[in-house]
């Protein structure tokens, strides 16, 4: 370890001077510890990988000071056992909070950006805002503030609350007013919405119909395994969350949810059931999740219960509910349905996929959980995993494969939610209940960006293995099988509407007696098994008066439960409850009734078997849990489950098989009872069952009922789709054919959606990156917007060709909506009176030219490049990035000297032909810049490391007394290193196309003997890759005059001098062009070839002086270099601003860490 000293000065908070030297305290008003925050950095990118690790990290580092000798003692002098891990959580907890305050910052300046480009497009297009509660005009919209850390004049942390969150980024509003706050003619998603799933929410095209499977594919899920220890305490609130709904809005669905069930006992009179209730009641007494009062918890040891989670069908997680009821009760799902939508379109469909999602589907039906206009627009399914025990009747119509419309969605992207976090249940077990809810919120924000950013994957993936695949493959059974498409759908038809039929499940009445008779025919079962043993006993040896005794018992006792078995198959009285069956054999109807409910058993058993193997093959660390692919962890936590499950698999096969050689017993004895009484063929006979489990998985008569009724048939035939295994076979290719037609085309549209969402992130980003208001944020708005920018290649797939986003990226540079819209809020923001202006733009018409940038990169056409010689106002039109949601362009008028603004060419004997005239008009903006406040003064100099630049910036205190005095004049090493400085601040495509100059090298050039001095200035410059020179030059001082600073902007490809003096003094012009030229002459020469051959073309930035002291001409051109830099060719700043921009810089150079 070593000792590191930090100077600072009393007036300034010791917070503050810890963060500018790059550590973060452990306490915001009297920290003792401070973390280094790289560090910080670090962890939070292992947090996204392996959970929380506070402790392990804090032991580690224990572990690792104690190593070296340094070892952490108390008053006492006795070592501390673990004396990181508190100070080290509260670092990590402060600094996530700044780490989130600065994101939804950003999150608001690209929103008012996206809501300034949708304001132009007009109120029918416009995006709906991210939080219904928080309906704001562009105007109305707070101006960015950014955290102020280095001021002297602020407050003590302890004294300032934590800032408040953005508001496009606090929680949604409350369920009372959520329904309420729908716009209409809104044709896009919110925005947040749209951020997460651009595939899903990024179109605007809606209102496909129910049968078409509508627009957006949702899936719920609850998960009880992310349950809280009520002793772990609540914890402080310092975290507004993400993705969590508020209880109080859940808590009220509920409430609305009891209070219609009292209401409404009685269904209502339009209800009209699509699944026969008997059907749908056998699926919510098979599932626990419709079951809410079935306690899944202790409820006296944990008072959070688990997570109800509701994700896109991309596991892109949307939505979050905290689970505080001992059972999974259904205002979880109704909320967050209700919740989504809150913010989509009034027109747009969605489908949910939900385990029970039939038992959601009729309570819906029966008391109006949802309004009739959320109702009308929402499809209920059920989950693909889940459908295994599901009746079939059900499936028939909630099974995403057997309906139309939902192609290949499977509905259990909740369960990849699960897990990938399944590494947070024991941490969130015993952690605070507020830090749970932070833990798992900041988690699911890194999943869904993750996500978000591997959609092409998602669609080429989805697109071979899942439609192209299972497509041929089942192309090549229709093609095998000698039955029409037409047929197969008729077929497919009439096979719904028999199993549709009421008539096709028994009365609850007539179940429960059947039972009796199941329990009574077994004892049967059971009495002649005695009966048999007791004559074959008898009939290898002498009789004896016991043995005949015995055997008369058992023969009466059989006798008797025979006559009870026929009498209460009397009672049932079937032939009223099934006129079909009246008139035939009394022991046919009584085995085949006996049939149907020994199949129904086998069905259950058989699928919760199934799905014990689906968890066994997936379950390794906990209770529904799913894992298995780690080794480790399986050893760990998951030995006693996966030990557990096995057993109980064992042990209940075998009752299953016994059942399964039941009921093909009573098969064979039902075709022999057909034949011996002439039974009907319109009664289907039952068949048997395969006794080896792993086929009975894919057959699918395991799911048909044995019918107690008559079939539709064609004349005295039974239907093909009973009786013809490949008319059933042929069924079930056709079926996943649509699927996969329909999975294709929602593919596409998704695809275009991502399209649509791409061109306006990144107008939205690149205009809040232009937005000088936004400037202290400018790295980490260039870096989102390389993020977005990238979504060009990372979704690269057949289905969203290159080309489209190549040509998104391509015309965002032409697009001149950028300057409209600028034109149209500059009244307003007149009328604010922004009297605090930055750097402002001159742009031009675009002109074909040498791209002096790397090949292959594609990226948006930022750069603003300057017209040639024969340039006119008439031809003049404003392109590019445009600027910010609070630039302000002001159109000046030219004045009409024509003296000043003669076009006479001057030709020089040098090959330069100069004009005296501005090459474009004069086009500013003034933006509402936020400057850092006061900065403290610079006690030691401040070194910025070179990064991408030509070379490190050495700040002294003599530089930044210069920069911050408003009467002192600027010096070459202060220009040199701002230029350095502003050139990494602005890390734009504009930036990487400049080359700045030293303010020595035009000095180099002059000196024949000096090349060598030049060369090594230049080295690292890059000039070869930019096309666009910035060359600072100094006048020297005559007489009893100061110095003076002017700047020459040369276009290398298009041989272009453009020329900035403060003082416009025409006189001495050309003569700064001729210095400039001899530069660029000498470096070619140095590098070894021609520069570019032909005439060079000369032309002032400005004719009219825009300064009026003797001071100021070196901040003048730095704030050109800026504008240059940042894509525009002149700053629109007035010399009253000028002290604005000299706080600017020295705020910058104060955010460099000390040498």
């Amino acid at each position: 370890y070593e000792n590191h000293s930090v100077p600072y000065c009393q007036c300034t908070p010791l917070p503050h001077v810890l963060i500018t030297s790059g550590m973060f305290p452990t306490s915001p008003s009297q920290p003792r510890i401070a973390v280094s925050i790289d560090l910080l950095e670090f962890y939070f990118a292992l947090f996204e990988r392996s959970g929380d690790a506070v402790t392990a990290l804090a032991r580690a580092m224990r572990n690792y000071y104690t190593r070296r000798g340094w070892r952490v003692l108390d008053s006492k002098g006795v070592p501390i056992l673990d004396p990181f891990r508190r100070p080290l959580g509260f670092a990590i907890q402060w600094y996530d909070s700044v780490r989130v305050l600065i994101a939804r910052t950003l999150d608001d300046a690209v929103e008012k950006a996206r809501q300034m480009i949708a304001a132009r497009e007009g109120a029918d297009s416009s995006p709906s805002p991210s939080r219904p509660s928080d309906m704001s005009t562009p105007s109305q919209l707070p101006h960015l503030q950014p955290p102020n850390l280095l001021n002297e004049t602020a407050t003590s942390s302890s004294d300032r609350p934590l800032p408040a969150t953005s508001s496009l980024m606090t929680p949604l509003s409350p369920s009372s007013t959520s329904h309420d706050t729908r716009k209409p003619g809104v044709r896009q998603c919110s925005s947040f919405l749209q951020r997460r799933c651009p595939a899903c929410f990024g179109g605007s095209n809606w209102g496909r119909t129910l049968a078409a499977g509508g627009d957006i594919v949702v899936a719920v899920d609850g998960n009880f395994s992310h349950r809280h220890l009520r002793t772990s305490g609540e914890g402080l609130e310092f975290y507004e969350p993400e993705y969590f709904i508020p209880k109080e809005k859940v808590d009220c669905v509920g409430t609305r949810i009891e209070q219609l069930r009292q209401a409404g006992k009685k269904p209502k009179a339009t209800y009209v059931p699509k699944v026969p209730d008997e059907a749908v009641d056998a699926c919510e007494n098979g599932h626990e999740a419709a079951n809410e009062q079935k306690a899944k918890t202790n409820a006296d040891r944990f008072d959070d219960t688990g997570i109800m989670a509701l994700v896109c069908s991309h596991d892109i997680p949307i939505y979050l509910a905290n689970i505080d009821t001992p059972g999974e009760q259904l205002k979880y799902a109704v909320c967050l349905v209700g919740e989504l939508f809150a913010n989509i379109p009034d027109d747009a469909v969605v489908a949910v996929l939900y385990d029970i999602g039939c038992v959601a589907d009729r309570g819906n039906s029966l008391y109006s959980y949802l309004p009739d206009h959320i109702t009308d627009r929402l499809i209920w399914a059920i989950s693909i995993m889940h459908a295994y025990g599901h009746q079939w009747a059900c499936q028939l119509v909630y099974n995403p494969r057997l309906r139309p419309g939902l192609g290949l969605r499977d509905g259990e992207g909740v369960e990849r939610l699960w897990a990938r976090l399944r590494v947070f249940i024991a941490i969130t077990r015993t952690s605070g209940r507020t830090r749970r809810i932070w833990l798992i919120d900041r988690q699911v924000r890194v999943i869904a960006e993750e996500m978000r950013n591997n959609l092409g994957l998602f669609l080429v993936h989805k697109l071979t293995h899942g439609v192209s695949e299972q497509r041929a493959k089942a192309r090549a059974i229709l093609n095998s099988i000698a039955v029409s498409e037409a047929e197969l759908r008729e077929q497919w038809s009439m096979q719904q509407a028999a199993q549709l039929s009421v008539r096709a499940h028994a009365p609850v009445r007539l179940k429960k007696e059947v039972d009796a008779i199941l329990a009574l025919q077994n004892d049967v079962d059971r009495v002649e098994a005695a009966l048999q043993a007791v004559r074959t006993q008898l009939s290898d040896g002498e009789p004896s008066e016991q043995a005949d005794i015995i055997l008369s018992t058992l023969e009466k006792t059989s006798k008797d439960l025979s006559k009870r078995v026929d009498n209460l198959y009397t009672s049932l009285n079937v032939g009223t409850s099934f006129p079909e069956l009246k008139g035939l054999d009394a022991n046919f109807v009584k085995i085949l009734i006996l049939a149907r409910d020994i199949k129904c058993n086998i069905r259950k058993r058989v699928t919760a078997q199934f799905l014990e193997y689906d968890r066994l093959d997936r379950a390794a660390g906990g209770k529904d849990n799913p894992l298995g692919a780690h080794q480790l962890m399986c050893s760990r936590t998951g030995t006693k489950l996966h030990q557990h499950t096995r057993k109980a698999i064992s042990k209940r096969q075998p009752s299953i098989l016994t059942a399964i050689r039941k009921f093909n017993r009573y098969c064979i004895m039902l075709a022999e009872e057909a034949k011996k009484y002439d039974i009907p063929s319109t009664i289907p006979i039952p068949e048997q069952l395969s006794t080896d489990l792993a086929k009975l998985r894919d057959n699918p008569n395991l799911y048909d009922d044995v019918w107690i009724s008559s079939l539709p048939h064609q004349g005295t035939q039974r239907p093909r789709w009973l009786e013809d295994q490949s008319v059933r076979e042929g069924i079930q290719a056709m079926l996943k054919i649509d699927r996969c037609n329909e999975e294709e085309a929602r593919l596409r549209r998704e695809a275009q959606n991502m399209c649509a969402w791409f061109g306006r992130e990144l107008a939205a980003t690149e205009l809040a990156l232009l937005t000088f208001g936004n400037a202290l944020y400018a790295p980490l708005l260039q870096q989102r917007h390389d993020d977005v920018a990238l979504l060009q290649r990372r979704w690269d797939t057949s289905l969203l060709p290159p080309e489209e986003m190549e040509d998104l990226v391509e015309d965002l540079g032409d697009d001149p909506q950028m300057i409209d819209i600028l034109e149209e809020i500059m009244s307003s923001e007149d009328e604010a009176q922004m009297a605090t202006p930055a750097i402002a733009s001159i742009t031009a018409a675009k002109d074909d030219g040498w791209d002096a940038r790397q090949p292959g990169m594609q990226t948006c056409k930022s750069d603003v490049q300057l017209t040639s010689q024969g340039y006119s106002d008439d031809d003049c039109s404003c392109f590019g990035t445009g600027s910010g949601a609070n630039d302000i362009l002001v159109l000046a008028q030219k004045p009409e000297d024509d003296e000043e603004h003669s076009r006479i060419p001057q030709l020089s004997s040098d090959g330069v032909q100069y004009i005296w005239e501005c090459p474009v008009r004069d086009i500013r903006d003034a933006v509402n810049i936020q400057i850092v406040g006061a900065v403290s003064r610079l006690s030691s100099t401040r070194v910025m490391p070179r990064g991408n630049g030509p070379r490190s910036a050495v700040f002294s205190p003599g530089d930044l007394l210069l920069l911050a005095s408003p009467d002192r004049m600027l010096n070459s090493d202060c220009i040199n290193e701002c230029a350095i400085l502003l050139q990494q601040h602005f890390p734009g495509i504009s930036s990487q196309d400049c080359a700045i100059f030293s303010t020595y090298d035009i000095i180099s050039a002059a000196q024949e003997h000096a090349s060598g001095t030049l060369e090594r200035s230049i080295q690292h410059n890059l000039y070869w890759e930019r096309d666009c020179w910035l060359i600072p030059i100094h006048r020297e001082p005559t007489n009893d005059q100061v110095g003076h600073w002017t700047l020459v902007i040369a276009i290398i490809s298009k041989r272009q001098f453009y020329h900035f003096d403060s003082l416009a003094i025409r006189s001495v012009w050309i003569d700064d062009i001729k210095r400039a030229h001899r530069l660029i002459r000498r470096v070619f020469e140095l590098a070894g070839c021609e520069p570019p051959p032909g005439t060079w073309h000369a032309m002032p930035l400005i004719t009219s002086p825009v300064q009026r002291n003797a001071v100021d001409c070196g901040v003048w051109v730095l704030a050109v270099i800026a504008a240059r830099l940042r894509g525009f060719d002149l700053t629109g700043l007035e010399e009253e601003n000028l002290p604005f921009f000299r706080t600017y810089l020295c705020g910058l150079i104060s955010q460099i860490p000390e040498q």
